[in-house]
């Protein structure tokens, strides 16, 4: 068991409200602080900038995963270990998953700045990679398509590859 991840999302409407009915009954991040890792203001509005986007959420997804995975870990141990969280999850029927490869790579950065920017990027890059692995036809990217296929470069690897250097 060591290594999951609980995922206690669901495809029936409402999940949601069940979630974050056994979040606060586990007390889950009861007096956390919240951290977010500060980012350049660019004037106008990040809608027509999905690199922008897609790296705000990634930097999100790494400063959440670095905070709270130790106190998850915390919970684990209270539970009595891995046995105990596996019985624990069972009963309140969580789904558990592998952790998301990406996760080594951002418990191992240091916090968020100019020094360890080239880091940061590269789990960026990761997360996306892993998460969604044809990002490159979504729509917001049609823009990047177009100027690869226009410049002999269409393939899924070398768009990808020009969608991720501008992020």
């Amino acid at each position: 068991m060591k290594g999951t991840w609980p995922v206690i999302a669901r495809d029936e409407p409402g999940w949601e409200r069940s979630a974050v009915g056994e979040i606060q009954q586990l007390e889950l991040g009861k007096g956390l602080s919240v951290f977010k890792t500060r980012l350049k203001q660019v004037r106008g509005s990040d809608v027509n900038l999905p690199a922008r986007r897609w790296a705000k959420s990634a930097v999100r997804t790494i400063d959440e995963t670095r905070w709270r995975l130790p106190f998850f870990m915390e919970l684990v141990k209270k539970l009595g270990g891995s046995d105990g969280w596996a019985e624990f999850a069972v009963r309140r029927n969580w789904d558990i998953a592998k952790l998301p490869g990406w996760v080594g790579s951002a418990m191992g950065l240091e916090p968020f700045s100019e020094k360890t920017f080239r880091e940061w990027k590269a789990v960026v890059r990761q997360i996306i990679r892993e998460s969604v692995p044809e990002f490159h036809l979504l729509p917001e990217w049609s823009t990047q398509r177009i100027t690869c296929e226009a410049n002999g470069r269409g393939t899924p690897g070398e768009i990808q590859n020009a969608i991720l250097m501008i992020l």
